[in-house]
């Protein structure tokens, strides 16, 4: 099979197997995006808006609804919906699949080179090696070589301009003067950025001039002896004043350090009573160490106090100033790793007034974690080094940054044994819908992840969303998402539980996603064989009945919670309709059932 090009410029070899068996693909590429850009029916700038199987001649397709941002040729305008179809097809329960098939994310911005078929879908040419994703760097905007160009191989007599990352708006208005007949010239729009600076982080142990540690009598701090004792994480009771969810956002941080630090041994002790009794004008004087030898057993625990009790820290300023600081005392010192380091034995974090009412949000969970990773040694890392939740700049989820420099004074070395390394995990609503994305350094031996979520339904209890199998062992790592469409108004709370194949698991960090209020409801899928998802925009009695195009009911019930599930395994294929009916709406939807 090949791509729809000149013979004399690309040349791919595709092998295709069924039972999930994915196989390699080589390709001759074009000598440069110019050539690419002329030979294309459409080049444009598309964001993806939705994932769906169809049936085609028994054969069950997975297409890809886009929606175009830009257009730089072609009669794909802007605002337009298009659809690209995958290689990837289910014949006779046989699943056919292939290495560098076209994989995009919803929400997701692309540059496609794309070639119109006979059926009016468009196809990326050559799949997804001249896909460009675009990614944010240090509030750039670049278009960066799909993840999916790794898995072509190069023909070895290849001579052309090999894929690079370029800024996006450079790389928009050369291909645009292609277009217009100029010459091609990279060099306008080319960085010396790569891949791996978007999709891959080194694995190895950070260089320390990398990082900084927090310091006392000119040597860097840490605390000894994790294998065998924790640090006790203790939090002042009530609260920050103007968020009620300060508690459970500084659980949040407790089990986002826990999970992102495996060689740190953090507990969580709940809340304490606000002890302090700021003689010497400071909430984490001598006081406060004879109170927690006192109360919490002596040394190794960390205590947070909210809203700034001693008013040591200048007020918040229309939400602008510090917003916390963290600290911790170091008495006496111990040799790790053939070093001199100071040991830590008691941390403390200060939240400033107003920032509960200020940052009542992911980023009061992202502050905790940094002030927190400062009690527990870590000092800040340079924002030109990458985003990082130590940036001195906040605010910031941690990433592989922090975690490198996490693991020079804690068991360095060890955390490449570990079955899956978790660099990111972030959501956002958009709608109805809750995106949610995570990013992993490398897995081994992964069976996968089970998405729970927490929110005023489930009385602050977490529990399933979905499973999502891991993509397979891998040294760079894999991007997965999920859409949920059944979560509730108001704040939604989300964590990964990541299990191996051995049995064992462990937990994410909270993300957390506020949705809106729904004013209307929805199925989903639109194409299914089993289930449907009924989320409705209140709860109460309603009528559900399940029409096909000839006006047969074939279902008929009563539903009363705001999200449903509807079992639609044994009609036989074909289209039909779901009518809603309650006290606030009266709605019908079409959905088509797969056989």
């Amino acid at each position: 099979m090949r791509c729809r090009l000149p013979v004399v410029l690309t040349i791919i070899w595709l092998m295709v197997r069924v039972s999930f068996t994915a196989q390699g693909t080589t390709i001759i590429p074009f000598t440069d995006l110019g050539a690419l850009t002329h030979y294309s029916d459409a080049v444009v700038i598309a964001t993806v808006l939705d994932q769906y199987a169809v049936e085609l001649d028994g054969e069950t397709r997975f297409n890809i609804k886009l929606k175009v941002s830009k257009t730089i040729k072609g009669t794909l305008h802007e605002d337009i919906d298009f659809e690209v179809q995958r290689w990837e097809k289910v014949i006779d329960d046989k699943w056919m699949t292939m290495w560098g098939d076209l994989d995009l994310y919803e929400g997701a911005s692309y540059l496609l080179f794309l070639d119109k078929r006979p059926s009016g879908l468009y196809h990326p040419l050559c799949f997804s090696y001249y896909v460009f994703e675009e990614l944010t760097m240090n509030g750039v905007s670049y278009l960066v070589p799909s993840e999916g160009a790794r898995e072509f191989t190069l023909h070895k007599d290849t001579e052309t301009e090999p894929l690079a990352v370029y800024q996006k708006k450079e790389l928009i208005a050369s291909l645009s003067r292609v277009v217009a007949g100029e010459e091609w010239n990279s060099n306008i729009a080319r960085t010396g950025l790569s891949q791996d600076d978007f999709y891959h982080f080194d694995n190895q142990r950070a260089v320390p001039s990398e990082c900084t540690y927090m310091t006392a009598a000119g040597r860097n701090i840490r605390w000894n002896v994790f294998e065998d004792n924790s640090v006790g994480i203790h939090y002042t009771q009530g609260g920050a004043a103007g968020c009620s969810s300060s508690i459970a956002r500084t659980q949040a941080a407790i089990s986002g350090l826990q999970a992102a630090y495996p060689d740190i041994n953090i507990t969580d002790q709940g809340t304490v009573v606000n002890f302090a009794n700021c003689a010497d004008e400071t909430a984490m004087g001598s006081d406060f160490r004879s109170w927690v030898n006192s109360n919490l057993g002596g040394y190794r625990n960390i205590v947070i106090f909210y809203d700034d009790p001693c008013d040591e820290v200048t007020d918040l300023d229309n939400c602008g100033g510090i917003l916390a600081i963290g600290g911790l005392y170091s008495i006496g010192k111990h040799t790790y790793d053939g070093v001199d380091w100071g040991t830590g034995q008691y941390g403390y974090v200060v939240l400033n007034d107003g920032l509960g009412a200020c940052k009542c949000n992911n980023e009061f969970t992202e502050v905790l974690m940094h002030e927190i990773s400062h009690a527990l040694g870590l000092g800040h890392i340079a924002s030109g080094e990458g985003a990082a939740n130590m940036n001195p700049s906040c605010c910031n989820d941690i990433t592989a940054l922090d975690q490198g420099c996490m693991e020079y004074p804690y068991e360095a070395g060890e955390q490449s044994l570990l079955p899956l390394e978790l660099i990111g995990f972030e959501g956002h609503s958009r709608g109805y819908n809750n995106h949610l994305r995570w990013e992993t350094a490398w897995e081994q031996d992964v069976e996968g992840f089970i998405l729970e979520r927490a929110d005023a339904q489930s009385d602050g209890q977490f529990r399933e969303v979905t499973t999502i199998l891991s993509k397979g062992n891998s040294e760079a790592g894999h991007i997965y998402e999920w859409i949920d469409r059944t979560g509730s108004p108001g704040d939604n709370y989300y964590r990964l539980r990541n299990r191996d194949l051995d049995g064992s698991e462990d937990l994410s960090q909270i993300v957390t996603i506020k949705q809106e209020v729904r004013g209307h409801s929805e199925i989903f899928p639109s194409h299914t064989r089993d289930e449907l998802h009924l989320v409705r925009a209140s709860d109460g009695h309603a009528r559900v009945q399940i029409v096909d195009q000839n006006g047969i009911v074939h279902q008929d019930a009563v539903v009363q919670s705001m999200n449903e599930t509807v079992s639609v395994g044994t009609l036989p294929a074909g289209w039909y309709y779901l009518h809603l009916a309650d006290a606030s709406e009266l709605n019908t939807y079409r959905f088509y059932k797969i056989e």
